[in-house]
Formats: structure tokens, C-alpha cells, sequence
């Protein structure tokens, strides 16, 4: 029991020291000054960040919209009475 105390005991003195040192390290980064801001930032709407879309799909996302609006078109036209007729 005693070697393995002997081994342990530095070797958790050693990760402590490690520790303490990255947590000091952190304190003088400025890691901790801001703890809110993220939280807000991410409520701002920034319109200079748009999401860029490859120029085939957005051609591709025209084209649907405009077969989406002659489908409308045509049923929109089309109507119960023209059933009946046929």
C-alpha cells in the first residue's frame, strides 16, 4: 500500500499544479470576462452574413418556384364545371 501512495501522491500534486496553472492561464486570456455576450450575440441579425448558394441551385430554386406558380395557375383555371362538360 505504501509504494502505490508513494506513486499516487505526486502524481496527483503534479495534474493539481497542471490544472491551477491552465485555470491562470485562462483568468489572464479573458476567457471569462464575457460570460452574456454569446448568449445575445446570437440573437443579432447581421445582414451582411447571408448564406451564399451555389449559382445552379439557386437556378434550380427559381425554376421550382415557377412551376409551382403555373401548377397553382392551372388548377386555379380549372375548374368542376369543366369536368361536367368533358
Amino acid at each position: 500500500m505504501l509504494p502505490s501512495l508513494l506513486m499516487l501522491m505526486p502524481a496527483s500534486l503534479v495534474l493539481g499544479t497542471i490544472a491551477l496553472l491552465l485555470f491562470i492561464k485562462a483568468i489572464r486570456g479573458g476567457w471569462f470576462e464575457d460570460v452574456e455576450g454569446p448568449k445575445y450575440r446570437m440573437l443579432d441579425d447581421d445582414p451582411d452574413e447571408t448564406p451564399e448558394i451555389p449559382q445552379q441551385q439557386l437556378q434550380q430554386i427559381r425554376q421550382d418556384r415557377l412551376d409551382q406558380k403555373q401548377n397553382r395557375n392551372s388548377k386555379q383555371n380549372h375548374t368542376p364545371e369543366d369536368n361536367n362538360a368533358k
